[in-house]
């Protein structure tokens, strides 16, 4: 056997090789471009999603508010029904939101958290203060007026309007 009787599949093994690297590198670059398309993607729609965070945040701290609260319920109920329903209510939006917190800045969501508690510490408090003859006037009354003094959601709902602003600009 002569070696020039292999002289042909060596030249059709090297032109093999050297298409096959080629669409190595160009299957690398194509995969990288488009890894690059995917992150200028996800970068374009994260404000879009912080900024429905933001909102839903925005309308959970509206919907917690003691003047929304007050107004929500039936006017019948007893007083230790009307603080169930409040406290069932408020916890349920905040489950429905709880998801929220990886879009928003750490500090941010502990202060909405510490709202949320701040509300329900209060209405629990308003109610044991109360006569237990009272109807429920008079709780909603100095619920309201507990919250008054230590408003710590006129704090944090500018707060998050802010950092609104502040991402949308970004």
């Amino acid at each position: 056997m002569s070696i020039n009787q292999f002289l042909p599949y060596a030249f059709a093994l090297f032109v093999v090789i050297g298409v096959l690297v080629f669409f190595k590198r160009y299957a690398d670059v194509f995969i990288e471009l488009k890894k690059r398309e995917l992150a200028l993607l996800e970068e374009k729609n994260k404000p879009v999603k912080n900024k429905s965070a933001y909102q839903r945040l925005s309308l959970f701290l509206e919907r917690i508010k003691p003047s929304y609260l007050v107004t929500k319920f039936d006017k019948d109920l007893a007083p230790h029904e009307f603080v169930f329903l409040v406290e069932k209510a408020i916890q349920q939006e905040f489950e429905y939101n709880i998801d929220q917190q990886e879009f928003i800045p750490t500090q941010l969501w502990g202060q909405i958290v510490e709202v949320k508690d701040e509300v329900l510490f209060v209405l629990r408090k308003s109610l044991e203060e109360i006569d237990t003859s009272e109807d429920l006037q008079v709780l909603k009354t100095k619920f309201l007026l507990s919250t008054m003094e230590n408003d710590k959601l006129t704090v944090v709902y500018p707060n998050l309007q802010n950092e609104l602003n502040n991402n949308i600009r970004n």
